[in-house]
């Protein structure tokens, strides 16, 4: 029986239409020149490629749409952000920003990202501004080709970075950014330095619980009736997620004019299904009529046949059967061309289809047996 779809077409037509215009840039740093090591980050590397080009369940965009960047100087990073923004695809591209490493909170209190050869100040003091690339800056620079940024960022503090009194540099960092692109970002910021980023051997809590929400997909009976996950769907239970394990919790804001995007694969979604059974099987044979094809009055199916055979005779001319079409008077079914060949035993059809999330036409199962009408 078919699942009564819940997600509105015109919901999918919007996640669909942005896949073509998204990008994920992956940058994470575990080895440092003058900062302890983090090495923790090629966990979390892993862990990011895994939703986004491994895991077949949950991956959804091309290879050439991700960007995996592991140990960069602070050249590299910024010639890699100067790379995306000139060869972006369309304005209003997307961009999903991760960045797992250390991070440094500068003198007027602003972010900056740390990168392999950041060098302390005087007596260890800080960071030397030159030497990390601010937030703003990255910011600032997808704003002027109007990119759509999602900074998904599990920074990990310490004395050396964040000096004392700053304890709020998510808010400062969601100030600034909303001062550029008010309401058209979104901002997932793993920890500030009053709770700082947990970095373990096996890599930081928050990309391991964001993984984990990922890999599970939605269970609800609602959230299984999403193909996909948005970024809003996922922040719930990713608090939940860190709740659980005693972590830090997120910082999020979802800017209200941020366009719809889809950030995986729901690999709980169970997608529209039909499996060609005996029911359907009498429809073919009434109507090849021994060898002698007839049309026939759509009314008339439900007294000769039944009303299942009466309620579901369309299902029949869905792709890739397509064996009944509409027949030459008005109300009326007939045989295909195709119908008639499975009807005389010369096609065999898939057995089970479904309706494809993202080109929502109808296709061949994964794994689906092909059926002759005598083996039904």
């Amino acid at each position: 029986m078919t699942r009564r779809k819940e997600v509105p077409q015109s919901l999918i037509g919007q996640l669909v239409e942005n896949l073509g215009l998204t990008s994920i840039l992956a940058i994470g740093v575990s080895t440092y020149d003058k900062l302890h090591d983090l090495p923790g980050v090629s966990f979390d590397l892993d862990s990011i490629e895994d939703i986004f080009k491994n895991n077949k369940d949950t991956s959804l965009y091309k290879d050439n749409k991700l960007i995996m960047l592991e140990n960069p100087n602070s050249a590299e990073f910024r010639r890699v952000i100067t790379d995306y923004s000139f060869d972006r695809s369309a304005r209003g591209d997307i961009l999903i920003f991760y960045f797992s490493g250390h991070g440094a909170v500068l003198s007027d209190g602003s972010f900056a990202f740390c990168l392999s050869d950041t060098v302390l100040g005087y007596e260890g003091n800080g960071v030397l501004p030159i030497s990390v690339v601010r937030f703003n800056d990255v910011a600032v620079t997808l704003a002027s080709v109007d990119v759509h940024p999602v900074f998904i960022i599990d920074a990990c503090f310490g004395g050396l970075t964040a000096p004392r009194g700053y304890a709020n540099i998510e808010s400062t960092m969601q100030a600034e950014i909303n001062s550029i692109a008010p309401e058209s970002y979104v901002l997932l910021a793993a920890a500030s330095p009053m709770s700082s980023a947990i970095d373990t051997p096996s890599g930081g809590g928050f990309t391991q619980a964001l993984n984990k929400v990922v890999i599970e997909g939605l269970t609800d009976e609602e959230g299984r009736q999403f193909p996909f996950l948005s970024i809003d769907q996922l922040v719930k239970p990713l608090q939940d997620e860190l709740v659980k394990a005693g972590l830090p919790l997120p910082k999020s804001h979802i800017g209200r004019y941020f366009p719809l995007f889809a950030f995986s694969r729901n690999p709980k979604f169970k997608p529209d299904t039909e499996s060609f059974t005996p029911y359907m099987k009498r429809i073919v044979e009434h109507l090849w009529n021994a060898g002698k094809p007839k049309q026939i009055q759509i009314a008339e199916l439900g007294k000769d046949l039944g009303y299942t055979e009466y309620a579901n005779h369309r299902k029949l001319s869905l792709k890739p059967w397509q064996l009944l079409e509409d027949g030459d008077a008005p109300k009326t079914r007939k045989l295909s061309a195709r119908g008639i060949r499975f009807a005389k035993g010369e096609l065999s059809i898939p057995k089970v289809i479904i309706r494809d999330p993202i080109t929502w036409e109808w296709v061949p199962a994964p794994g689906s047996n092909r059926v002759d009408i005598s083996s039904v």
